[in-house]
């Protein structure tokens, strides 16, 4: 018999998360192909864009660029990164005209190198006249959710974290989602749920739990240790794309060959050739943790196939191999 989910839906500023559970942005990674598969499983409450330039959203043409394309996910947030106040004016402004997106999500919680010496991510959370001046123009440019994405900090500093999401709701933000990790920890240690509970407890906005979820059983562990109002899933939803469904349902039973070869088609029909074939490369050296032998079946692949040619190459090489669907799913790099 299912299970029903036991917690209730999240209402921010009238967009309804129902479930309350979240596709976490990632670069590369949750684009559209993705995010469609994850919603024809079904279980998710709410989609991210991967992270938009506002440098090229606020100038260039929107038209034919492929971050925005989408499928048949919604609601869907867009995640938008940069430090410069008028360029995420006028980038929220003109995404908000595509008719789209049900909300806005600004990045401070990127810790990447490439991004952090822009100002950006993490270096904005850290600057916090920049982070006010940006906030400001992201909230006088939409009446749709806005939220802030949020790490830690370069440090864990929970005083200057809780004191500076208090800042960003007195100027409007909607929510905040906290990964509770500090660069220094990069992914070497647990993620602090226990900080995802306590700033829960400091601040009147809702809070969004990220962090090492490896399995369903994680998705209520967080709920039940921190109290969050909704959990978002990263890595853990590359490998295993129907977690969300099985969180809302128990008795699902995924067939991973089926699923790879949805992804596939996805993949193929939304995105340009070169890019679908880098992507589900991508994907690819994810999801294939499920089978025992993935790194051998990953050294016979490389983004000069199309997606057909790896689909076909990939069934071949796990005909034999038995999936391994039950416990954590494994998402350390390799």
């Amino acid at each position: 018999m299912a299970k029903t989910f036991p917690f209730k839906s999240l209402n921010i500023k009238g967009l309804n998360i129902k479930p309350p559970l979240i596709l976490a942005p990632m670069s590369e990674l949750s684009c559209a192909p993705l995010r469609q598969l994850v919603a024809q499983i079904g279980g998710c409450g709410l989609f991210y864009t991967e992270m938009l330039n506002s440098r090229i959203i606020s100038s260039c043409s929107l038209k034919d660029d492929p971050f925005l394309i989408t499928g048949n996910e919604s609601p869907i947030v867009a995640q938008l990164v940069g430090n410069d106040p008028k360029k995420i004016e006028m980038s929220i402004k003109r995404l908000e005209e595509l008719g789209i997106f049900s909300g806005f999500d600004i990045n401070m919680g990127c810790s990447r190198n490439s991004i952090m010496r822009h100002g950006w991510g993490l270096a904005l959370f850290e600057d916090i006249d920049s982070a006010l001046k940006v906030l400001e123009a992201a909230r006088g440019a939409t009446d749709l959710p806005l939220i802030v994405k949020i790490r830690s900090g370069v440090k864990h500093d929970l005083k200057k974290m809780i004191e500076r999401v208090k800042a960003f709701s007195n100027i409007g933000c909607d929510a905040v989602v906290l990964h509770p990790r500090a660069k220094k920890d990069g992914f070497k240690r647990p993620a602090r749920w226990e900080e995802i509970k306590i700033l829960k407890q400091e601040i009147d906005i809702p809070v969004i739990g990220n962090g090492d979820i490896t399995s369903v059983e994680d998705i209520f562990k967080m709920y039940n240790q921190t109290s969050c109002d909704a959990v978002m899933i990263g890595r853990a939803a590359i490998v295993r794309p129907w977690i969300f469904r099985q969180a809302i349902d128990k008795d699902f039973l995924p067939d991973p060959v089926d699923i790879l070869e949805k992804a596939a088609i996805n993949f193929e029909q939304l995105l340009p050739k070169e890019l679908a074939s880098k992507r589900f490369y991508l994907f690819l050296s994810w999801y294939l943790r499920n089978w025992p032998f993935f790194r051998y079946v990953l050294k016979g692949l490389n983004t000069s196939m199309s997606v057909k040619e790896m689909l076909l190459y990939v069934k071949e090489k796990i005909r034999d191999q038995k999936p391994v669907l039950d416990g954590p799913c494994f998402i350390s790099r390799i």
